[in-house]
């Protein structure tokens, strides 16, 4: 394992402890695994072989770690709330550590993200099919909130929802918002039309990135598609640029 490698999976290991330890030595831990892995892919070799939804996540990481430990304190009883994004990192991180060096491991971590990736991948493939209309649907209905800020509905349900009706209901030309998107609600309808907008200019494996924020982290789209494009932002800034092919119309 190399020293950069080891630097990575050491931060990783930190991070799976971070509700011990103070903030700034978690998000401390939070910044250096992304950037010590980034570091070690680059100077391997291995980063161009990477998968363009791990190079993705990695960046995203970065972005994430980057912004982490520039954010002060929170209160103590607003830190769990710090806890899924730091696991999201470290989950991302050590993937792609066990990737190119088998003798770290994390079972139950991996395992996990698997988990997360098939369901992301399932729901960026639904998502894809249905027409752009229905896609603005199932945005419109994710940024409903109830009373205590849980979604009313769950992306992978929201998404079955939106493909049942699309077979079902065939508008016509003239009608400006299918079933779920009712013009009525007009200022979140079109904060929904705004989101299918950004959302869609992102490339694909930004795309499955986002909506895997929607489902892991309970984001709204508002929330999701704001912080993917930061967290890219910042990694640009960072050094992270990669190619990345135009969205597909």
């Amino acid at each position: 394992m190399t020293p950069h490698l080891a630097q990575a999976a050491d931060a990783v290991d930190v991070l799976l402890n971070s509700d011990a330890l103070t903030w700034d030595e978690a998000v401390g831990a939070a910044a250096r695994a992304p950037q010590y892995l980034l570091r070690a892919l680059s100077l391997s070799g291995a980063w161009e072989s990477t998968t363009p939804e791990d190079r993705a996540a990695l960046c995203a990481a970065l972005g994430a770690g980057v912004r982490l430990a520039q954010q002060r304190p929170p209160h103590a009883r607003h830190r769990r709330h710090a806890t899924p994004h730091l696991t999201l990192l470290a989950m991302d991180c050590a993937h792609l550590i066990h990737t190119n060096d088998t003798t770290r491991a994390w079972p139950e971590l991996l395992l996990q993200r698997t988990t997360q990736i098939t369901q992301a991948a399932d729901n960026h493939t639904t998502y894809s099919t249905l027409a752009p209309m229905w896609q603005a649907g199932v945005l419109y209905s994710l940024s409903r909130r109830e009373t205590g800020g849980r979604r009313t509905s769950a992306l992978s349900s929201a998404l079955r929802y939106a493909k049942r009706l699309e077979h079902t209901h065939q508008p016509a030309l003239d009608e400006p918002h299918p079933p779920t998107l009712p013009s009525r609600f007009g200022s979140t309808a079109g904060l929904a039309r705004s989101l299918h907008q950004r959302l869609g200019a992102f490339p694909s494996a930004w795309q499955l990135y986002a909506l895997r924020r929607i489902d892991v982290l309970n984001e709204t789209p508002l929330e999701a598609v704001s912080n993917t494009a930061l967290n890219r932002n910042v990694a640009r800034a960072h050094g992270a640029t990669i190619p990345e092919p135009s969205p597909v119309p």
